[in-house]
């Protein structure tokens, strides 16, 4: 069980390489939020999970479980290169409280991150689009349609017309 970003950027290639070298081996794979992924493991409905802690989201783990860090990721802002802020090098919450932004749905770890990132700035983030697909973030950005909060791991070429920039 996987969330989205690292089903793309890290398990995919595994399983495909895993698959030329035990043509009989079988791995279902099952892209889920972290703490449906924790639910599926603790529960022995599968035998493996990938999660992640955004922004220090809360996150439990059952005490039968083991937990073992594989790296960090970075989201960054997307915005289209003619938006007035795209030529800066790092944002700040405060700077991004009246963009319209694209985000996944309000149950998942994501938007909470999201809001979290907002924590203290009146009426942030201001959403207008929702998708669970960070390649329809990256399409209304370019669009200049919103902007959007994006992981690094698993999110594509930007193009020409679009900018990361860090928070």
């Amino acid at each position: 069980a996987a969330f989205s970003t690292v089903v793309r950027g890290l398990v995919v290639p595994v399983l495909a390489g895993l698959g030329e070298r035990h043509p009989d081996l079988r791995v279902p794979l099952r892209e889920s939020e972290p703490w449906e992924s924790i639910a599926l493991v603790a529960s022995g409905q599968r035998d493996l999970g990938i999660v992640h802690r955004w922004g220090g989201v809360a996150l439990a783990m059952p005490d039968h479980l083991v937990a073992t860090p594989l790296f960090t990721d970075v989201a960054d802002v997307i915005l289209h290169r003619d938006h007035p802020l795209a030529d800066r090098t790092v944002l700040h919450p405060h700077e991004l409280a009246e963009e319209r932004w694209v985000a996944t749905f309000e149950a998942t770890i994501c938007r909470q991150w999201l809001r979290r990132l907002f924590d203290g700035v009146p009426n942030a983030p201001r959403i207008v689009h929702e998708s669970m697909e960070f390649a329809n973030h990256l399409e209304l950005a370019r669009a200049g349609l919103a902007v959007a909060l994006v992981p690094r791991l698993g999110r594509g070429d930007l193009g020409p017309e679009l900018v990361a920039i860090p928070t």
